[in-house]
Parts: structure tokens; C-alpha cells; sequence
């Protein structure tokens, strides 16, 4: 839905659309800018609370944090001060009513963060990316499943089918408050 302070997908209202016309829940995803800074992780926050707001993102959904490696995300801070912004970041959408939720790649998940804060305060929350090859898929490879605590969904491709979308697979039932 979302990057950064600025930028709105502007594909996003037809994709909402379709997901309602099509029976979907639509939950939304902010590509992070902020790195392990907390104040930019809060005022990114805000700009896609808002966002969420205007496009009437139900607050029955999550509001999904991306957070990886970009010329925009630097992802070199320390554990604490990564995870300090995280948690900053997921705290305003909990504050605004909305059920948080952290995506990343399982290398980072492991390196970089502490999950065991963020599973502590939100529960299963945990989008992890874990897939061993970029070529068409069309089932997940269950030996790449990522074995760590909070994995609520689990993306085991990129190319699904040779479509190039990802491929993902719910592990628990998301509307379940965690």
C-alpha cells in the first residue's frame, strides 16, 4: 500500500476493489524506509495508518510491516536498535486499532531482529519469506520451512507457477486476535 512517507501504490484502489469484489480480505503492507530509526519508524507509521484510513482498510485486518534490505531500508543497525524500531513502528498501527504484523526474509528474521520481543508483545505475527529457488513453483518445498516461533504465514516462492507472484501458505488462522 505503502512506502516510506510518500508513497501510496497507485494501483492500490483497484486492488482493493477487486480483493472486496472478488470476497477477499484485504489486509495491507508498508515497505519500510526507516531502518532502526524509531522516530522515522513512527512518522512511517502514521503515513500509512493514514493511508489505510482513506482506502477504508477494515481494522478486522492486519497491517503488515515490510521490512528488508533496500537502498532506502538499511538493515545494519544493531538487534536492539532494529527490533526497537520495529516494535515503534507496529506499536502506532496497535494504537490505531489495527492488528500488526512483520514481514521480512528468514535471514533477517534470525540475524537481525529479536523476534522473541515482537512475538512476546503481538503474538503470531511473523510473514517470513524462506524459499531456496527463483524458478517457477508450484508447491511449497516443506524441508524450507521456516523452524522459528511466530510464523503466521509462511512465503515459500516468488514465482509461483512461473506467474511471478508469490506463493504463500497460511500456517494459523490470522483473524484469531494473537
Amino acid at each position: 500500500l505503502t512506502e516510506g512517507i510518500s508513497y501510496v501504490n497507485p494501483k492500490s484502489k483497484a486492488q482493493i476493489a477487486s480483493s472486496r469484489k472478488n470476497h477477499m480480505y484485504t489486509h495491507a503492507y508498508h515497505f519500510a524506509n526507516f531502518g532502526n530509526s524509531v522516530a522515522k519508524a513512527k512518522e512511517e507509521a502514521k503515513f500509512f495508518i493514514r493511508t489505510a484510513q482513506l482506502l477504508k482498510i477494515s481494522k478486522k485486518r492486519i497491517l503488515w510491516l515490510d521490512w528488508e534490505q533496500s537502498s532506502s531500508n538499511k538493515v545494519n543497525g544493531s538487534v536492539a536498535s532494529n527490533t526497537q524500531a520495529i516494535l515503534a513502528f507496529m506499536a502506532e498501527v496497535k494504537k490505531a486499532g489495527w492488528r500488526p504484523g512483520l514481514y521480512s526474509g528468514a535471514y533477517l528474521l534470525r540475524k537481525s531482529i529479536d523476534t522473541s520481543k515482537i512475538i512476546k508483545k503481538y503474538g503470531t505475527c511473523l510473514w517470513v519469506a524462506s524459499y531456496q529457488q527463483y524458478s517457477p513453483t508450484s508447491q511449497a518445498i516443506f524441508t524450507m520451512f521456516p523452524s522459528m516461533d511466530g510464523v503466521a504465514i509462511w512465503q515459500f516462492t516468488s514465482n509461483w507457477k512461473g506467474l511471478n507472484v508469490d506463493g504463500n501458505v497460511a500456517v494459523v488462522d490470522l483473524n484469531k486476535q494473537g
